[in-house]
């Protein structure tokens, strides 16, 4: 599940708080705070100033919406590489791999440019949205 956190870190935002999941710029601005540095003690220093933080909730909602946009894809990628791995032994030196086991791992790696992956109703993969190929015997 994609969230405001992941957000910020695809933004390349470090050392931040941030306390809840703001839905609206409000709510960000009050429960978002940059790390400023640290105290003699080692505590950090946390700045409430929107000139410290370096991006804006729109920034922000923006860069969410745009992962939310491709989790589909990233979890058929995920999936894919999932069954690839379970096949990779095939392809080591000392094994001759079969025309079947070729062709089975040539239609994984191109599965992601003949899909269009869904999520469900649980924010994961919905398997039925993409037809994966046949794993050979």
């Amino acid at each position: 599940m994609t969230d405001i956190a992941k957000a910020l870190q695809s933004l390349g935002v470090t050392e931040w708080v941030l306390r809840g999941e703001p839905t609206n710029e409000d709510e960000f601005n009050s429960m978002f705070r940059k790390v400023t540095g640290a105290d003699s003690s080692g505590s950090a220093i946390e700045s409430a100033d929107p000139k410290d933080w370096g991006v804006n909730y729109a920034q922000v909602a923006g860069e969410k919406t745009l992962l939310q946009s491709r989790e589909p894809m990233r979890l058929l990628h995920e999936e894919r590489d999932r069954l690839l791995a379970e096949t990779d032994w095939t392809a080591l030196g000392d094994v001759t791999m079969s025309s079947a086991m070729k062709t089975y791992r040539q239609q994984l790696r191109d599965l992601p440019a003949s899909s269009d992956p869904k999520l469900d109703s649980n924010g994961g993969l919905d398997m039925s949205s993409v037809t994966f190929p046949t794993k050979p015997s």
